[in-house]
């Protein structure tokens, strides 16, 4: 009997663990549909949300707020507003990795084989409690006739504070002129 008893009891200590490791703490998933200030804070030079995004090379428009939500697989949408109005938007192509979203572009321009450069952007945006982080590596490279030439790596990080939604704003946006690597 007492060696029935202490198998019983290892068979329930066993158990016991098994049932107890199973079960993962899961954190809150980050929340990717807010809006977001389009101005970094702080930042001696300023920076904007839209214009790290947007493709390089191409005017932009001007805006306040930026409004942020993930389409699925792949895609982050951007909607930039003035006054609470929508006044632009962009769907990016990029990569989700550990509730971060991972985007990369380059532009090139010139005329070869006289003048020509190459600029890249990778970009890696994470949501936070009260702010969105965008951490850049930016490059360049060019070359005029047969001297190459380009400016150091940058990297650099930004903070872009959460905000609340106009009160009153207009969801319809003209559509996506986004032409360059990385969008749709």
């Amino acid at each position: 009997m007492p060696i029935g008893w202490r198998a019983g009891l290892v068979g329930s200590a066993l158990l016991a663990l098994t049932a107890c490791g199973g079960h993962e703490r899961v954190s809150p998933t980050p929340v990717w549909d807010g809006w977001y200030q389009n101005l970094a804070e702080p930042t001696a030079v300023p920076r904007y949300l839209w214009r790290e995004l947007a493709p390089i090379g191409q005017a932009q428009p001007e805006g306040e707020y930026v409004h942020l939500r993930r389409l699925g697989d792949g895609y982050l949408q951007l909607s930039l507003y003035r006054q609470a109005r929508c006044v632009a938007r962009m769907e990016l192509q990029g990569e989700w990795r550990e509730q971060a979203f991972f985007h990369e572009q380059s532009y090139f321009s010139g005329l070869p084989p006289l003048a020509w450069g190459r600029q890249s952007r990778e970009a890696q945006v994470r949501v936070r409690d009260d702010h969105l982080q965008m951490q850049l590596h930016e490059s360049s490279f060019g070359m005029f006739l047969i001297i190459a030439g380009g400016a150091p790596d940058h990297d650099a990080s930004y903070r872009f504070d959460a905000v609340a939604a106009p009160a009153a704003h207009d969801d319809g946006c003209p559509p996506s002129t986004a032409s360059a690597d990385g969008y749709r």
